[in-house]
């Protein structure tokens, strides 16, 4: 792990572009920007220079004792990825079930030439997502936010 975390804040000390496997959105719609522009205010309200804290926490892939990287064979489709969010929903639930934080991130999966080289992921495979596990540190206010949410209503259409 150790490794991993040197080489990737070496490449972010020298700017190298992120190249995750799954690729960001190349737009976002209204409803996605307006919701990323109002979680900054809410987050700097409640946690301060926390939110600076976590841009670095990113680069160091947030202290974490340990990071999972879920891949999948690169001859499946992308709906695969439904199968694997709903796997890693069930591990971050037990592990925050044996006590355990975790946090799933792309930017843990930023760099793959490094994690294929130091983890030896063979070229079928696809990264397409890192979460770390640890213990949260509760006295960083980061870890104690909790975004607003929709109301069901908003974000559920029921048909009669």
């Amino acid at each position: 792990m150790s490794r991993i975390r040197k080489r990737y804040q070496k490449k972010y000390a020298n700017k190298a572009p992120a190249a995750p496997e799954t690729p960001h959105p190349t737009e976002w719609s209204e409803a996605a920007k307006k919701r990323m522009q109002q979680l900054h205010p809410d987050m700097v309200r409640d946690c301060g220079d926390a939110v600076e804290q976590f841009g670095l926490l990113n680069q160091t892939m947030f202290n974490a004792p340990a990071v999972i990287y879920i891949c999948m064979d690169k001859i499946l489709s992308e709906w695969s990825l439904y199968d694997i969010g709903a796997y890693s929903q069930s591990l971050m639930l037990a592990a925050t079930e044996q006590g355990l934080s975790t946090i799933p991130a792309i930017t843990l999966v930023f760099y793959p030439d490094i994690l294929r080289r130091e983890l030896k992921i063979p070229d079928n495979l696809k990264i397409t997502i890192g979460i770390a596990i640890g213990y949260a540190d509760k006295g960083n206010k980061i870890n104690n936010f909790v975004s607003g949410r929709k109301s069901l209503n908003e974000t559920v259409h029921f048909l009669d």
